[in-house]
């Protein structure tokens, strides 16, 4: 048994490409919670995430996750 759920490892790969400032690793991250978690679940791991970062880090972050959110909405259109 891990001593670190997969939410856990989440919030942390989240935060981490937040730090490193990584677009393509966000996209690929997000999609891939798109695709296993509910709303609630991704907020729930949106703030757990949010609690380490830095205001600049999460600035990024938010700007990142609405960007792609804009491009998925422009392809599913």
């Amino acid at each position: 048994m891990s001593a670190v759920s997969e939410k856990e490892w989440l919030v942390w790969r989240l935060a981490s490409v937040a730090i490193a400032k990584n677009a393509i690793a966000l996209e690929e991250l997000s999609n891939e919670l798109i695709s296993q978690y509910t709303d609630s679940e991704l907020a729930g791991i949106w703030r757990q995430a949010r609690l380490v970062l830095t205001e600049e880090d999460e600035c990024w972050l938010e700007d990142e996750l609405y960007r792609i959110l804009v491009k998925n909405s422009q392809v599913a259109a």
